[in-house]
């Protein structure tokens, strides 16, 4: 009976006949893409795969039961702790609780969306992907000279701006460019976009900044 030694990561298990390789890939101790070789010639290097189909052997793997009989075997406490439910990670992880806020206000947009008036919907949507990324800037590129408060305050106090002077003033008028973003020629559209759109909203962000 032929022999065989499995490779399996840096190991040399074996040597095994095929019966016995067949039943350590059922039981999912070795998987059919790892590497064997026959002891009587040492350079026949090929898949376990490749030996199983050349002996005729169809194995398949043995199956572990739902997801539900799984987590029960590895361990409920190792993919779910019950301390997560408790107040003490809260109090001592921040951005545990930070990273749960986030997603759950996201799932909570979502779940009282047809409740909305559109406008006001387009408004949380947009508040909340901005406070992601405030509070991605605010933790890797936190400085002493930036303050909370002023920040919140010219987060709102320009969205307040804006919106006067574009309802009120109906400032949009002004733009030469209103007209051309959706023209047939590909490059007035592209101009008419960086000039009419591009500079002035990176304009009006520097502005605050700069006074």
């Amino acid at each position: 009976m032929k022999l065989y030694e499995v490779m399996k990561e840096d190991a040399i298990l074996g040597p095994f006949n095929i019966d016995e390789i067949a039943e350590f890939v059922h039981s999912g101790l070795i998987l059919k893409r790892d590497y064997a070789y026959n002891i009587e010639y040492p350079d026949s290097f090929r898949t376990v795969e490749f030996f199983l189909e050349r002996h005729g052997k169809k194995v398949s793997i043995e199956h572990k039961g739902n997801i539900f009989s799984q987590i029960k075997e590895i361990g409920q406490e190792l993919i779910l702790p019950s301390s997560i439910f408790t107040k003490e990670p809260w109090k001592k992880d921040k951005q545990l609780f930070i990273l749960s806020l986030v997603g759950l206000t996201l799932s909570g947009l979502i779940a009282i969306a047809p409740f909305f008036n559109a406008y006001v919907l387009f408004y949380c949507i947009a508040l909340y992907f901005s406070i992601i990324w405030g509070l991605f800037f605010y933790y890797l590129f936190k400085t002493e000279q930036v303050k909370l408060k002023t920040t919140i305050f010219l987060f709102f106090a320009t969205q307040i701006f804006t919106t006067l002077i574009f309802f009120v003033l109906d400032i949009g008028k002004l733009n030469p460019f209103e007209g051309l973003y959706d023209t047939g020629n590909v490059l007035i559209s592209l101009i008419s976009c960086i000039i009419g759109i591009g500079v002035p909203e990176e304009f009006v962000k520097v502005l605050p900044i700069y006074f």
